[in-house]
């Protein structure tokens, strides 16, 4: 199993830091910074086993609401999509967070995104975790 994640610091994607967990196979990986389509062109680097992975999360995109326009940020999801289909079979995309001190506004556009994200997964056959109905 593979994890991704982004960080929230707003920060520019400028090192990775991947693991193993010590009790699985489970590796995961935090990209700083990172943002949908970083993940899309360093992918390959991120997963250099050319075994296919049993199972990839991706949990991204929080970064990228409001410094993209909402078709370009799906554009972007789609793009990483393809990508992570050649690794993988089984494919779980988290659902954007909501920024605690962030205007009514862009949470509202991570909501709206989430409702795009959850369609266009299950239309993917992807899976869709969903932090706003926990």
């Amino acid at each position: 199993k593979r994890d991704i994640r982004q960080s929230h610091s707003g920060g520019r994607l400028n090192h990775q830091r991947c693991g193993h967990n010590g009790r699985d196979s489970r590796m995961v990986c935090c990209l700083p910074g990172a943002r949908v389509q970083d993940v899309s062109v360093r992918l390959h680097e991120i997963s250099k086993s050319k075994v296919e992975q049993p199972e990839v999360v991706v949990h991204i995109g929080t970064n990228d609401v409001g410094r993209k326009r909402k078709e370009v940020l799906q554009q972007d999801f789609m793009e990483l999509g393809r990508a992570l289909k050649t690794r993988t079979h089984r494919v779980v995309i988290s659902g954007l967070l909501p920024v605690p001190r962030a205007s009514e506004g862009k949470n509202r556009k991570i909501e709206d995104m989430n409702v795009w994200l959850r369609s266009w997964c299950m239309g993917q056959g992807y899976l869709f975790l969903d932090h706003w109905d926990l």
